[in-house]
């Protein structure tokens, strides 16, 4: 039985990929027939897979989404035209709604100044040239490939008030003492540590691009006119940085904003950790009132609409980016500290990497313990003798073998199809000139801004139609079109590094534009295909939302669904620590043996593919 849904889900895929692919092929020979040139009939039919998403996944649901909105719609009868009722009940007498907004909007705003000036500090610390310094940048970037679910459970132990890490080690310190998710004041303060360790290592990568292509001659030309260390960072390094605090800070609040895993599996009490998001989907799939659902899905959009206008019309007067086209992969060695600031680097280095690290250590350790040992106090890092059978018991505990499979099938189909699709789409955008070309692009950015959770509802409906809610479909077949936003940009950028003689000399010796993509782009760019593969994977391994709205059977589940149904099987009983740290572990070690495994190629891509100013 569940063999036939995966065959079934891999020949729709193998077909819409056919589908795809002969599309292509039949745009450019029709656009060639109608004697359009060969670079425009080229740069559409590259293009086409991301336009078809486009269109089916994002236009027309947003225009259904739009009219639900205005509809009183419980999935189970015809919508009824409401006009404008479910936006006055939202904006005057929905009290849910006014509790979730405030408890987001003060999470996104900590989360992002802290978050920012966390993985500055970071990149600081690690831009400089020093022995091992390849080593401290993977030890703060692991915990960012954390999965999120994993993320909450561990979070979650470490701030248990009597004998959590958090509460231990504050009392050992001779400090009070926070109730943290079981205190209403705390909740907020304990989402946003929690959500530190992750962006921190996310938007540090970026960071430390932009450092490394900094002309190490402006620091040069600083120190010799005077000028000292804050002087420098003041006047030459915020300034060529601020494109990136731009980015950091417009994807930020659109994260903040979106928060979902985190709280689902966190229980505050009343409503100190209700979040938008989650009360969304409880509206729409626990309560079915879509139409409600809908109108709170674009309350949501017009606030990060404006948000994101406010941030862009002020960042005239703040962001700057006349930078260098240099690449000053060797900074100076003016830059680099001496003596007792040498010794005072090496110390922060040190503590940030504890501070990464120690968390990530807590859940190996509990996963390790006797029960006993769980809540001792103070807390014991090490429980003796250790207990392996933890790790065997916690997995026969549930079919984890069932949802692993389940979830390396859904994530590796749907990264190659995204990563090819994303392929594609980046190489029309870099290579081809075609009409509309700038304004598409344009586009395909400002996607990035678009809020998924506006088109949840009709995009579910789309698959409902299909008779597809109940398969992996819905969560592999969608990645065929388009690839992404930020896998294209990326991707994007990589593709117009590379010399455009090698294609010409291709062209020439008579390859078609496939060949050429497929022969010579392809393996010429895998340091930006590696890191577009490992964030494309890392999102469909951690995905929570799409299998909670798409699979309904134990047999179908992936492994955040299944650790989810894992904890419930045990509700009423004291938590089982150990074991659900064990489990947690088990997730967490896919994403980051492949990122110990790439890390080296991942920086480079990274490196090689940062922004380079509004219009590159």
């Amino acid at each position: 039985m569940m063999g036939g849904a995966y065959l079934q889900t891999l020949l729709r895929f193998t077909c819409l990929a056919a589908v795809v692919a002969s599309a292509m092929l039949l745009l450019h020979r029709l656009l060639r027939r109608l004697r359009c040139r060969d670079e425009t009939a080229a740069g559409y039919a590259f293009v086409l897979p991301w336009l078809v998403g486009l269109v089916t996944f994002s236009l027309l649901p947003m225009l259904w989404s739009l009219y639900l909105s205005f509809t009183r719609y419980g999935v189970l009868s015809q919508p009824q035209w409401v006009r404008g009722q479910n936006y006055a009940a939202i904006l005057s007498g929905d009290p849910i709604f006014l509790t979730a907004a405030v408890n987001t909007a003060a999470f996104a705003a900590l989360s992002v100044v802290l978050g920012i000036t966390a993985s500055l500090m970071a990149a600081l610390l690690l831009s400089l040239n020093a022995r091992g310094m390849g080593l401290w940048r993977v030890v703060y970037y692991v915990p960012s490939v954390i999965p999120a679910v994993s993320t909450a459970l561990l979070w979650r132990w470490i701030f248990v008030p009597e004998g959590g890490l958090a509460n231990g080690l504050l009392a050992a310190a001779g400090l009070p003492r926070p109730g943290w998710f079981h205190d209403p004041r705390w909740v907020i303060p304990a989402f946003v540590i929690m959500s530190l360790q992750g962006a921190c290592g996310n938007n540090m990568v970026i960071f430390l691009a932009r450092l490394r292509g900094i002309d190490a001659q402006l620091y040069e030309a600083g120190v010799m006119d005077g000028a000292g260390v804050w002087a420098r960072f003041r006047h030459i390094t915020l300034p060529q940085l601020s494109p990136v605090v731009f980015y950091h800070l417009v994807t930020g609040l659109v994260g903040g904003l979106l928060l979902f895993t985190q709280p689902m599996f966190i229980r505050a009490p009343g409503r100190s950790g209700l979040f938008y998001v989650p009360y969304l989907y409880r509206t729409g799939w626990e309560e079915l009132r879509m139409g409600y659902a809908c109108a709170l899905s674009w309350v949501l959009f017009a606030a990060l609409a404006v948000l994101t206008a406010l941030v862009v019309l002020t960042s005239r007067r703040w962001v700057s980016y006349e930078a260098s086209d240099v690449q000053a992969l060797e900074p100076s060695r003016a830059l680099a500290p001496r003596g007792i600031r040498r010794g005072l680097w090496h110390a922060a280095v040190l503590a940030g990497a504890l501070v990464m690290l120690v968390p990530l250590l807590w859940m190996v350790s509990t996963s390790l313990k006797q029960p006993n040992d769980l809540f001792a106090i103070p807390p014991k890092l090490l429980s003796w003798p250790l207990k392996p059978q933890n790790y065997v018991d916690a997995w026969r505990a549930a079919p984890f073998w069932r949802f692993l499979f389940n979830t390396l099938f859904v994530a590796v189909l749907a990264t190659a199809g995204q990563t090819l699709s994303a392929a594609l789409t980046a190489y029309g955008f870099a290579r081809f000139r075609f009409p509309a070309r700038r304004a598409l692009f344009g586009v395909l950015l400002g996607t990035l801004l678009l809020p998924g959770i506006v088109l949840i509802v009709p995009v579910f409906l789309l698959w409902r139609a299909f008779g597809l809610v109940g398969t992996f479909d819905p969560l592999v077949l969608g990645s065929l079109l388009g690839g992404g936003a930020l896998q294209v940009f990326i991707l994007r950028q990589f593709f117009r590094t590379l010399p455009r003689e090698l294609e010409e000399a291709a062209r020439l010796d008579g390859a078609s534009h496939a060949r050429v993509f497929f022969r010579m782009i392809l393996p010429l760019s895998w340091p930006a295909v590696l890191v577009v593969v490992l964030i494309t994977f890392q999102g469909h391994w951690n995905d929570f939302l799409g299998p909670l709205l798409y699979l309904n059977r134990e047999a179908h589940y992936t492994m955040t669904i299944g650790l989810r149904y894992f904890e419930g099987k045990f509700m009423g009983e004291a938590p089982k620590w150990h074991w659900m740290m064990a489990v947690t572990t088990l997730m967490a070690i896919p994403t980051v043996l492949i990122f110990l495994i790439a890390q080296r190629s991942f920086f480079q891509g990274a490196a090689r593919t940062r922004p380079r100013g509004p219009t590159a």
